[in-house]
């Protein structure tokens, strides 16, 4: 089975002030393990970029990881943070791949990075807020094939959900930034749509429903004001794809929390016993068997909880669309 590397203890992640990554804009300050990903705790290990092996250790900083890919894929993919929006970005000249099921380290799903394109951004923001209840929805290889027969096919249903709840919050967030800058995290939709009407007296909004899905057009809008326009159409094609995909996948969910709940009543640490892990290793194994279990168990009421939200945001565009512009 391999022996295990050291992971980060969650326990010991305190959210920063600002809700981003860092209080100041200095990613070297503070160790990977101790960084607050709003996407869950940091583990070290190794992780994989176009094949090859990223190592990070208990004192390296997200600065010392970026230059660590730099340097085990030659120079062929750089990595930056930026502080005001809060992302990690990989650029290279070639599509870039991300991972591998061996991969101890969990910075690719922190960084909420997807693999495929030469340019790879964060699809949301990445720092946990002061009280920020964030569920994790973490999903991670046993390597025992008991387990990882069990736990396999949560892999592409649980990304589907981290997917969908990353693309809604990043283009609200992206929607924000373009229409107000840093700040606009402070504002809410309706805020910013206000904002938007303000900046932009010639521009005219209309919001419909059809078959429950949003839809919305933005005509007479000056070319300087593009982005932010574009920026704002995005959000209600990340509400329909919450709305179309959320039935199929709810069910899809269900059914598997019911299956991994019976297939788990056996004792799991003999099933470890059985599989040759040693007693100094089982502790190890039972925190990702333990994790797998409650990121599948949570994950259709997170659904759920999804699905209302869209339906918030949807309603607060579609009362913000309708008002009487600002005089």
């Amino acid at each position: 089975t391999g022996k295990p590397t050291t992971m980060g203890c969650g326990g010991s992640v305190v959210a920063s002030k600002s809700g981003k990554l860092y209080d100041t804009d200095d990613p070297a300050s503070l160790p990977f393990l101790k960084t607050p990903f709003k996407a869950g705790d940091p583990e070290i290990g190794e992780f994989t970029v176009n094949g090859k092996k990223v190592t990070v250790g208990k004192a390296d900083t997200l600065k010392d990881i970026l230059n660590n890919i730099d340097t085990a894929t030659g120079g062929a993919v750089k990595g930056v943070y930026n502080f005001e929006t809060d992302k990690i970005k990989l650029t290279s000249s070639a599509p870039i791949e991300l991972g591998d099921k061996k991969d101890k380290c969990n910075f690719i799903k922190l960084a909420k990075l997807k693999s495929g394109k030469p340019e790879l951004e964060s699809k949301s923001t990445l720092g946990r807020k002061p009280g920020d209840n964030e569920v994790a929805l973490d999903f991670c290889w046993v390597w025992i094939d008991y387990f990882d027969d069990i736990f396999g096919p949560a892999q592409p249903l649980l990304e589907n959900l981290i997917d969908l709840k990353d693309n809604m919050e990043g283009s609200v967030s992206n929607f924000k930034f373009a229409v107000a800058g840093p700040k606009g995290e402070e504002l809410s939709i309706k805020e910013c749509i206000t904002k938007l009407k303000t900046d932009c007296k010639d521009l005219k909004m209309t919001m419909t429903t059809d078959g429950g899905k949003p839809k919305l057009d933005c005509i007479g809008a000056a070319q300087e004001a593009k982005d932010r326009v574009d920026a704002l159409l995005a959000i209600p094609d990340c509400l329909v794809a919450i709305i179309e995909g959320s039935v199929a996948l709810a069910g899809q969910l269900e059914d598997l929390a019911k299956a991994i709940k019976e297939a788990m009543e056996k004792d799991p640490v003999e099933e470890l016993k059985n599989a040759g892990v040693s007693p100094m290793d089982i502790p190890w194994y039972m925190k990702r068997i333990k994790r797998n279990s409650e990121s599948v168990a949570q994950a259709p009421q997170i659904l759920k909880d999804l699905v209302e939200t869209t339906k918030s945001i949807a309603e607060e565009m579609k009362e913000a669309v309708s008002a009487d512009p600002p005089a």
